[in-house]
């Protein structure tokens, strides 16, 4: 009996043994976090100005790729849960007495708060509060342009564009323009109710001589009008300046136009089109209607909502040397802009004999056979196009929606680009 139980407890300290030693090693090897950060993102929208909540604003967000919203309640209260690490931004939009607001937030990984050489398959939840003010649009700038040489002021100073800039709001749109007429005479009406943005105003020629641009801060009235002080243009030296150009979100098979305000020698003209990885994009023509205007054609379809530098290295009809170089962004690609589908608490909401439909931004290329639309328990969606194929209609059977909860799993790709698509999954509730 003795023996027996010295054989017994040897053998369980070496599993004992065995089974510590079995444990460090997987610890110390693989080091894994099985775990993650879970995120959410809470607050209030309200009125900047009056500090009055406001209700039914739609948050929009992606995750992942995937395009999601939400809404504020009766309170302006808003949460978006259960975000991955990385960063987000969200929209805040649907009511068109405010401007469209944005802000940008991170949720951190592991690593960053703390848990890097530690293995743990625990999730740790990370909540911010992001309260958001929208401004109403309902404030009203009128200004007058004054140009003198010599003594004598310009009769005429037609086409001056001015800009009213809120690039620091975080606004979409950021940018207001509008130009002047024959006396010089600029308005603006709907603009954000801030208290204060940047007045930016052109450099602009009367064919003769240039005039500078200036940059003023302005601090309009909230929901009232400002009539400014006449604002004075001041005459620089005769250096070569781009007048206009449209290159403010390019279209990708676009034609490049600019105006110059000197008269420019089309054959010491030389352009170079530079996408963001370095690659040079080829010029088929450079065409000038005029000595101060010209058209650059590219050779190929620019990318969608890219970056490219123009870099041009010309001579005048006086023999007057200049470099211009500039960065243009082309145009957005397709996106959802609405669908008639309700939101409550991250779920979409429509009847059982109620049609879907959803507005894209730009024309579906309905031949595309990578187009995909899945709908469950309807294995055969009946859909139609219309507004230019701008927008989609889906037709449910005939007995109507027969389950609680279906999943519309879409991706439809635009004209403009073969590898321009929207992507989207709604999960719709079958409301009574």
């Amino acid at each position: 009996m003795n023996t027996l139980f010295r054989i017994i407890a040897v053998m369980a300290a070496l599993s004992l043994l065995f089974a510590c030693s079995n444990t460090s090693t997987n610890f110390d090897q693989d080091n894994d976090n099985n775990g993650r950060v879970v995120g959410s993102i809470h607050g209030v929208v309200s009125d900047t100005n009056t500090g009055a909540r406001l209700k039914d604003i739609t948050i929009t967000y992606a995750v992942k790729g995937k395009i999601y919203t939400t809404k504020t309640n009766d309170l302006g209260y808003y949460a978006v849960n259960s975000l991955p690490s990385g960063s987000y931004e969200l929209t805040f939009s649907g009511n068109s007495a405010y401007a469209i607001s944005r802000s940008f937030i991170v949720i951190p990984d592991l690593e960053d708060i703390g848990i890097s050489d530690i293995p743990t398959n625990d999730d740790f939840e990370y909540s911010v509060t992001q309260d958001r003010g929208l401004y109403t649009l309902d404030a009203t700038v009128n200004g007058t342009i004054m140009a003198f040489v010599n003594g004598q002021e310009i009769s005429d100073l037609t086409g001056i564009r001015v800009i009213a800039d809120y690039g620091i709001y975080s606004f979409a749109p950021d940018i207001y323009t509008t130009y002047t007429d024959s006396d010089g005479v600029f308005a603006f009406a709907g603009l954000p109710s801030t208290g204060e943005f940047s007045l930016q105003i052109d450099s602009w020629t009367d064919g003769t001589h240039t005039f500078a641009a200036q940059d003023i801060t302005v601090y309009p009235v909230v929901s009232g009008v400002l009539n400014l002080e006449p604002i004075y243009l001041d005459v620089v030296a005769e250096e070569v300046n781009v007048v206009s150009s449209n290159l403010y979100e390019f279209p990708i098979t676009g034609t490049i136009e600019i105006t110059f305000n000197q008269s420019i020698a089309p054959d010491y003209f030389d352009v170079e089109l530079v996408n963001q990885s370095g690659g040079i994009v080829d010029i088929s023509s450079i065409e000038w209607t005029s000595s101060t205007h010209v058209t650059i054609d590219p050779d190929e379809a620019l990318l969608l909502d890219h970056t490219y530098d123009l870099n041009i290295d010309g001579m005048t009809v006086n023999a007057n040397d200049f470099v211009w170089n500039t960065q243009f962004i082309t145009q957005p690609g397709i996106m959802i802009e609405s669908t008639n589908m309700e939101l409550y608490d991250g779920y979409y909401q429509i009847t059982p004999n109620k049609s879907i439909v959803i507005n894209f931004t730009e024309q579906v290329l309905l031949g595309s056979a990578n187009n995909v639309l899945d709908i469950t328990d309807y294995p055969n969606p009946i859909m139609s196009w219309s507004n230019n194929n701008k927008t989609l209609t889906v037709t449910p059977p005939d007995d109507g929606y027969q389950t609680s909860t279906i999943t519309v799993d879409m991706e439809f790709f635009s004209v403009l680009a073969p590898y321009d698509s929207v992507a989207m999954i709604y999960m719709v509730d079958i409301a009574e």
